[in-house]
C-alpha cells in the first residue's frame, strides 16, 4: 500500500503526457492559425461568417465560444444570438460597445454588435471565464488588431464577490 501514491502519481503523469487529461480552459486546437490576435488566452473553437441579413449565432459553452472568430463586413451591425449551451453561468460582454449580458444555462439572448469600420476587431468575452480563455471576436479582415476599450486602453475585467477570483461554477 505504501507504493500506491507513487503508482497513482505515475499514472496521472503518464496520462497527462499522453493528452488524456483535459484541463479547464485549455485550448482545443482547430488545426489552423487564428485569423486575428486577441490579447490573452483564447480557447479557439473555429471561425464563422456573418450570414445574409447580418446575423450570427454563437454558443457559450464551458469554457469557450463556438464559433470563436466571426468574420463580417466592416461597419455593419450584426445581430448576434448567444445560446448558453454550457452547465454554468456565462456572460457575453463587449466593453467597447456597452454590451454585458448574463446567461444562465439554457438561456439565449440577442444583441447587436457593430464590426468597427477601422478594420479592428470587436472582442467579446465571458466576464466569469475570460482568464481561462473564454473570448472571441467579430472582425472584418485577417490580421486585424483588436478594438481597445476601458479607461486603461485595454479591456476591463470584472470579478464577482465571494473570493472566487471572478469564476462562477
Amino acid at each position: 500500500m505504501r507504493n500506491l501514491p507513487a503508482a497513482v502519481l505515475a499514472l496521472v503523469a503518464s496520462t497527462s503526457l499522453a493528452g488524456g487529461v483535459a484541463v479547464a480552459g485549455a485550448s482545443t486546437p482547430t488545426g489552423g492559425k487564428p485569423p486575428i490576435k486577441i490579447s490573452g488566452d483564447v480557447n479557439d473553437h473555429g471561425t464563422g461568417k456573418v450570414k445574409k441579413g447580418n446575423a450570427v449565432s454563437i454558443d457559450a459553452n464551458d469554457f469557450f465560444f463556438e464559433k470563436t472568430y466571426i468574420k463580417g463586413k466592416a461597419g455593419k451591425t450584426v445581430s448576434v444570438t448567444v445560446d448558453n449551451t454550457g452547465a454554468v453561468d456565462h456572460t457575453f460582454t463587449v466593453d467597447a460597445q456597452g454590451v454585458d449580458e448574463e446567461l444562465a444555462p439554457g438561456d439565449s439572448i440577442d444583441v447587436d454588435v457593430k464590426i468597427p469600420k477601422s478594420g479592428k476587431a470587436a472582442v467579446f468575452y465571458c466576464r466569469f471565464h475570460k482568464a481561462t480563455g473564454m473570448q472571441g471576436a467579430l472582425f472584418s479582415q485577417k490580421g486585424g488588431k483588436t478594438e481597445r476599450s476601458g479607461a486603461s486602453g485595454g479591456t476591463t475585467e470584472t470579478t464577482s464577490g465571494g473570493g472566487g477570483g471572478g469564476y462562477r461554477y
